[in-house]
C-alpha cells in the first residue's frame, strides 16, 4: 500500500490515506465495498470518496481493468502497464472512467461473462 495526500472536501483539512494501485482477486471483497476509496476526515468526520488511478489484475483469467480516477491520460493502456509493471497485450483489457463502472467490469469479468454483451443487454433493457 502507498500513502496519498488528500484534502477534505468539507473543511479542507490535509490528510494522508493508504491506497492500493493494483488490486488482485484476493482484494475483491474490499473492492466491492469500496473500502480503499473511502476517507473519513479526522478533523470534521466528513465521509468522502477518493478517486485515483488503479488497476484490477487477474492473471489467471487474463484480464485487466484500469480505472482512470477521473484523470486524462495520453495512453491509459501504458499507465495501466506502468502500475502493474507488466505488458497487457496478452490480456483482455478495459478502461473505466467511473468507480462504479470499474467495479461492475471487474464483477462481469470475474463471473466469466462478456462485458460487451452485458452492455448490449443493459442498453436493450433501458430502452424499453
Amino acid at each position: 500500500m502507498e500513502q496519498i495526500q488528500c484534502t477534505c472536501t468539507k473543511c479542507k483539512n490535509q490528510m494522508q490515506r493508504e491506497v492500493l494501485y493494483v488490486y488482485v482477486p484476493q482484494q475483491r471483497d474490499a473492492l466491492q465495498k469500496m473500502e480503499y476509496f473511502k476517507a473519513i476526515c479526522p478533523k470534521c468526520g466528513h465521509n468522502m470518496k477518493l478517486y485515483y488511478p488503479c488497476v484490477y489484475l487477474n492473471e489467471e483469467k487474463h484480464f485487466i481493468v484500469f480505472f482512470t480516477g477521473g484523470r486524462l491520460f495520453e495512453s491509459p493502456a501504458l499507465e495501466a502497464e506502468r502500475l502493474t509493471k507488466r505488458k497487457s497485450t496478452d490480456m483482455e483489457a478495459r478502461i473505466c472512467v467511473t468507480l462504479e463502472e470499474f467495479i461492475e467490469k471487474v464483477e462481469i469479468f470475474e463471473a466469466g461473462l462478456d462485458d460487451r454483451s452485458m452492455e448490449m443487454f443493459k442498453l436493450t433493457l433501458f430502452s424499453r
